[in-house]
């Protein structure tokens, strides 16, 4: 299979906001500072922020809804990759004390 350059279009844009939200946003004092706000930025990332297409829900709930939903289904007799109602069971939770990366680690 050939390469293109659309190939680490998705890890490039990742990298472009980490740089860009964490890393160019001050002078560090050192190696283990940047480790620290590159964990806190992982964190928020993946656990905190609200992703629209998936329900605004952070990225980490909704696959958390998925395993749930998919083992629900395998114990009901329904194949993985299909619900009893043959849709979508994950629903949107309300954040309403959301902070966003910035706020919280200021």
């Amino acid at each position: 299979m050939a390469r293109t350059r659309y190939d680490n279009a998705l890890a490039e844009a990742i990298d472009g906001l980490y740089r860009a939200e964490v890393i160019h946003r001050q002078s560090w004092r050192n190696r283990e500072a940047v480790e620290m706000a590159t964990l806190n930025w992982v964190r928020w990332f993946n656990h905190h922020r609200l992703l629209g297409p998936i329900g605004n829900i952070p990225p980490a709930e909704a696959e958390a809804a998925y395993y749930r939903q998919q083992a629900a289904a395998v114990q009901g007799g329904v194949t993985p990759n299909q619900t009893a109602s043959g849709k979508s069971e994950l629903t949107p939770r309300s954040w309403t004390n959301f902070k966003g990366f910035h706020e919280e680690v200021q």
